[in-house]
């Protein structure tokens, strides 16, 4: 008498749906969001004091997208002091970022800044 070691296939089916939703689980709680925060000044270069010579600007992270896009992070008002904290949740940490000072629709004195995006980020907008 011949004995075949016949494998059925189908018994590891459910070994391989596990196996696939552990690696989906894995993936998701991978990329969690980290905590952000964004702060600084607006100082005028002549005087090296702070100053709000705008009142109702705004500073914006932003990450660059395709074809001219941006992807907003997180937006701030400044004080009447001169300054401003954006505190926001990404998963981008340790890329490059803009941080954007606008003003005004003209665009005439918003000033546009690339830094790299770190859990704690200090920056100054130097004012001429």
């Amino acid at each position: 008498m011949v004995v075949h070691n016949f494998i059925n296939p189908f018994n590891f089916i459910p070994m391989q749906k596990t196996l696939f939703i552990v690696l989906i689980l894995t993936a998701l709680f991978s990329c969690k969001k980290e905590r952000v925060v964004v702060s600084g000044h607006l100082i005028d270069e002549a005087t090296g004091k702070t100053v709000n010579p705008y009142p109702n600007a705004k500073v914006r992270l932003v990450f660059d997208q395709s074809y001219g896009y941006t992807e907003e992070v997180g937006t701030s008002e400044i004080d009447e002091n001169g300054f401003y904290s954006i505190k926001a949740r990404t998963k981008k940490v340790g890329v490059e970022a803009r941080l954007q000072l606008y003003v005004d629709d003209s665009g005439h004195n918003n000033i546009d800044r690339h830094i790299t995006l770190k859990n704690i980020v200090g920056y100054d907008f130097m004012l001429p």
